[in-house]
């Protein structure tokens, strides 16, 4: 006995073949696809709603040219299609053959319709199972991706909230410090407030699209002044570590300086995060004609060659030991930032151990829009 069933897709145009038994995979690929409209008894149990059947093809030849050519091609005698019903809701068609003559009766006939309504209704269960997997496992998905995200913004935000703290706390500290210092961990604490919020925002549009794409509002930026700014942030919670700036004396560019900030505090606070204690990171610039280079190189835990390709994406966690909290997305964003402004940002590492070179390359910006 040979066997076919046909699924009627959701425009009810055509019909799929979806299990066949005993047949070739040349017949099979013949009656792959079938017009619903196709003289043939598989379409036609399904236009009629009633099984069509022939009971000796060598005595009468079936009227379609697809029916004619599984009975040459298949060696078949009889043939019998029935449609594939849930009630009034039609699925698709069954066919089955046999290669010797077979006359149906009306008690055959119904038996027929009993098992194309059986095959119909363990079909839709199927796929209603599958659909409910399938949206299982979208709301887990959801729910691992909000997990991630929430983690990742207490790690991002962590960084910047402990520069607020150990400014204030040196504020507080320091009865007799001088009003001009004063102001300027007042103004650092005022700095970091506004890149927490900034943190918060564009962490809501990674979360939000599959790829941020940050305005750039460029303006005249002195670029060793702002690194050695960056640093000054970062050493009140950088742990004893020692962070220098190593380069020329003045590097002109047209940058977003508040972007750039975002991108070298990351840079710094993953350096020191993942360092020993009073290690040091060290801050290279080097211009070129067409662009300068910038370098921060800590002495730290390394990174595997083969989790360097992941250090930038999303929610990866590489490079860390058991104890120590994931990246979150700060290495994202900066590659974001940094490709914003037409720059290239990569890592580089000898190995576990070895320490981690990150670099930035940034063409000046003149005359860029």
């Amino acid at each position: 006995m040979v066997l076919g069933i046909w699924r009627l897709d959701e425009a009810g145009k055509q019909l799929q073949l979806q299990i066949h038994r005993g047949i070739s995979e040349a017949t099979a690929d013949f009656l792959r696809t079938l017009p619903v409209d196709s003289p043939s008894f598989i379409c036609e149990a399904v236009q009629r709603r009633e099984p069509q059947f022939i009971e000796d093809a060598q005595v009468t030849p079936p009227p379609g040219e697809i029916d004619r050519r599984i009975v040459a091609d298949e060696g078949l005698s009889s043939w019998i299609a029935s449609p594939l019903l849930t009630g009034v809701n039609m699925i698709g068609s069954m066919g089955y053959g046999l290669r010797t003559p077979q006359r149906f009766y009306e008690q055959d006939l119904e038996a027929v319709r009993t098992i194309g309504r059986l095959f119909a209704v363990a079909i839709e269960h199927a796929e209603l199972y599958e659909e409910s997997e399938r949206q299982r496992e979208a709301l887990e998905r959801a729910a691992g991706e909000r997990h991630r995200f929430v983690s990742a913004l207490a790690h991002d935000l962590r960084s910047p909230l402990a520069s607020l703290k150990g400014s204030a706390q040196l504020v507080a500290r320091s009865s007799e410090m001088p009003v001009e210092r004063r102001d300027e961990y007042l103004a650092t604490i005022t700095e970091q407030v506004d890149h927490v919020t900034r943190l918060v925002h564009d962490l809501s549009e990674v979360y939000q699209t599959d790829e941020p794409h940050y305005a750039i509002k460029r303006q005249r930026v002195e670029l060793v002044s702002l690194l050695e700014h960056v640093v000054a942030v970062v050493e009140p919670a950088a742990s004893g570590h020692r962070l220098r700036v190593d380069g020329p004396d003045e590097v002109l560019g047209e940058w977003d300086p508040h972007r750039l900030s975002q991108v070298f505090t990351n840079l710094l606070t993953n350096a020191v995060k993942f360092s020993p204690s009073r290690s040091e990171v060290f801050v290279r610039v080097d211009t070129r004609s067409d662009d300068v280079s910038i370098t921060v190189t800590d002495e730290g835990v390394g990174l595997q060659s083969h989790e360097i390709p992941k250090l930038f994406q999303p929610f990866s966690r590489v490079g860390a030991p058991e104890q120590t909290e994931g990246r979150g997305l700060g290495l994202y964003i900066a590659r974001s930032i940094v490709e914003a402004h037409g720059g290239r940002i990569w890592a580089e590492s000898a190995g576990p151990g070895a320490g981690t070179t990150v670099s930035v390359v940034l063409p000046y910006g003149w005359g860029d829009s």
